[in-house]
């Protein structure tokens, strides 16, 4: 059996005038089963306090947990199967929580948050071949959620929330060879979108950036359906 472990973290402490600053780091990795690499690396600056952990179980598994930055970070990555792949990056100065649970084979997800608001992010994904994609950016409060079962499904989630507050995302797919964008770079609250498929070669589209109130919801069964919504 041989497994890969490595584990990176790093502490930089950044003094001021007149005041001092704490940071802390919590790192913690179980994997089993054969070739399986997983990687947290953290660098502390001023006030932040990050955590991390990653469990994998099964073979070939990958998953990397980056955080920097003076904020405040949670990553948790899980993955059981074969051969997939988790990479999440939280670099900014506010509150950032990621949550990544794969099952299955070839599946991959990548959540990137840059924000200094309060950003949350949950990618669920069961099967083979899936791809998520989760980007959160601005200084607003928003949450995001991709949940997939099947193969070869795609979702992509973009959020950049400039001062709004509870803005949310949530895209749905079983199935296989569906494909899912919501988009939303507003500075509304109470920005929603919802993108449920259930079949086959569906595609939805939904972008919102509108600084007012906005709820869009797209909700298609079968195969080859096309939805696009756009609220400005």
């Amino acid at each position: 059996m041989k497994i890969k472990l490595c584990v990176i973290a790093s502490t930089l402490a950044l003094a001021f005038a007149g005041t001092s600053a704490f940071a802390g780091g919590t790192a913690n990795t179980f994997q089993l089963g054969q070739d399986n690499d997983a990687r947290i690396n953290q660098t502390l600056q001023g006030a932040s306090n990050f955590d991390a952990d990653i469990a994998q179980f099964g073979d070939t598994n990958s998953a990397r947990v980056f955080q920097t930055g003076a904020g405040t970070d949670t990553a948790r990555s899980t993955q059981f199967g074969d051969s997939n792949s988790s990479n999440i990056r939280q670099t900014g100065t506010g509150h950032e929580t990621a949550n990544v649970i794969q099952g299955g084979h070839d599946n991959d997800s990548t959540v990137f948050q840059n924000s200094s608001g309060h950003v949350s992010a949950t990618a669920l994904q069961f099967g083979h071949d899936n791809d998520s994609s989760i980007r959160q950016t601005g200084w607003g409060t928003a949450s995001a959620t991709a949940v997939q079962f099947g193969h070869d499904n795609d979702s992509t989630i973009r959020q950049n929330t400039m001062g709004g507050n509870n803005n949310t995302a949530f895209a749905l797919q079983v199935g296989y060879d569906n494909d899912s964008m919501i988009t939303q770079n507003t500075s509304a609250n109470q920005a929603h979108a919802s993108a449920l498929q259930f079949g086959h070669d569906n595609t939805s589209r939904i972008t919102q950036t509108s600084a007012y109130t906005m709820n869009a919801t797209a909700f298609q069964v079968g195969s080859g359906n096309n939805s696009v919504i756009t609220q400005h």
